[in-house]
């Protein structure tokens, strides 16, 4: 359970850092003034969570191991 809580902590602090940085781009200038920075912060570390959680959850992510490149050596 804690190894499940600190995968989706990082996937949370990615998807917080990958979407903070598009919005950046994609926004040019108005992110400077842009007031709300915590509040979509923090739902994009929170989407990371749940989608983590959601693939665990369904077993997603064992299929992506199986199936995908992740778990190849």
């Amino acid at each position: 359970m804690l190894q499940l809580a600190f995968e989706a902590f990082i996937v949370g602090i990615l998807n917080l850092a990958i979407g903070f940085i598009i919005s950046y781009i994609s926004m040019g200038d108005e992110a400077k003034t842009f007031n709300h920075w915590t509040g979509v912060l923090l739902s994009f570390f929170i989407t990371g969570v749940i989608i983590h959680l959601l693939c665990e959850v369904t077993g997603l992510n064992k299929k992506y191991c199986k199936y995908g490149n992740a778990c190849k050596n």
